[in-house]
């Protein structure tokens, strides 16, 4: 496993930052919430490898399918975690479209201590989906979401302010990850901001200023506004008409500071004028600006039926490797 394989140090801060992580679930409420055991933003040091999936969409037999093809998890239920010391970063949007949303937070759940136990860790980052659902649980956009929940036994609106293990689970979603140099989130924009200060952005909406009536501010713009870490699209392009989409990405990269961007979101086809590999057909999961940015929402969810799915695998090294693994387990290498 890998904390066997690191040195003290950096298992030490391996280890610690995948505890914090895993033990959030049981933990955040609307009125306060551990942020030693719920970190706003996620990181760690020291990892070999790293897996990360995009929208996962309320798709059970889709998810199931990935991770075991990927060595994750058993290929037959009851689903264990065989992925020893490797992190797994699912960023976002894990509910909605498809109608088995809570089969996955099930399974999301038991793997966590399972990864943590055999010294890797699970990771799963908000997404616009959850965050909306979160600002307003009667909301049409997230109607998919509340119809399991009700089919449960649940109150959506209850589920929102942290009742029930669900609740609880999704208020303590961390906004991003960085690990190693790899920035993860579900629309990949941290415009321009530091970790730091991406964390204390988030964690001040979960304080009330008096205008939320004690809620959490999942509805700010910070986090579903059109240019946001949830929501934007496109977000690299230079903003000014002799900025190249690469020299945008670099600042941006040089003040988390991180080397990569990986992000879903967006499954849809996407024109990169700019880079010579050319424009991104809808579905694929692709690497554009020379490792600055790896798009990994494939439309996997049958509810979307882009692709049949897979995941980014990034083997640390000199340089890192990244690999697209597909839902039958072929591997194809996007960088370098």
């Amino acid at each position: 496993p890998l904390a066997r394989c690191l040195t003290p140090l950096a298992r030490c801060r391996l280890l610690a930052a995948v505890c914090l992580l895993s033990a959030c679930g049981k933990s955040a409420t609307t009125s306060s919430r551990d942020w030693g055991a719920a970190p706003a933003l996620f990181k760690a040091t020291g990892a070999e490898e790293i897996d990360a999936v995009g929208d996962l969409h309320g798709d059970i037999l889709v998810a199931a399918r990935v991770l075991s093809a990927a060595g994750l998890i058993t290929a037959s239920t009851p689903f264990r975690w065989t992925g020893g010391g490797r992190i797994l970063v699912i960023t976002g949007d894990v509910i909605d479209k498809g109608t088995s949303a809570l089969p996955i937070i099930d399974l999301l759940m038991g793997l966590e201590p399972e990864a943590r136990a055999a010294g890797g860790g699970l990771v799963v980052t908000l997404g616009n989906h959850e965050a909306e659902f979160l600002a307003d649980p009667k909301g049409a956009k997230t109607a998919d979401f509340q119809a399991e929940l009700v089919n449960r036994g649940l109150d959506p609106s209850n589920v929102a302010t942290g009742q029930s293990s669900y609740g609880a689970w999704l208020l303590a979603r961390p906004v991003a990850a960085l690990i190693d140099g790899w920035f993860f989130s579900h629309a990949g924009n941290s415009n321009g901001m530091t970790e730091s200060a991406l964390a204390q952005t988030f964690e001040a909406l979960f304080k009330d200023n008096g205008t939320a009536g004690g809620r959490i501010r999942f509805d700010d713009p910070f986090l579903i506004g059109a240019d946001s870490i949830l929501e934007a699209q496109t977000w690299w392009r230079g903003s000014a008409a002799s900025a190249s989409s690469a020299s945008a990405i670099d600042a941006d990269l040089a003040a988390l500071p991180a080397a990569h961007f990986v992000f879903g979101h967006d499954p849809g086809a996407i024109d990169f004028p700019d880079d010579p590999q050319g424009n991104r057909a809808r579905g694929q999961m692709v690497m554009r600006y020379d490792g600055r940015l790896f798009l990994i929402d494939m439309g996997m969810s049958s509810a979307v039926g882009y692709s049949d799915g897979g995941l980014l695998r990034i083997v640390r090294g000199n340089p890192d490797q990244a690999t697209f693994i597909t839902s039958t387990g072929t591997s194809t290498v996007l960088w370098p």
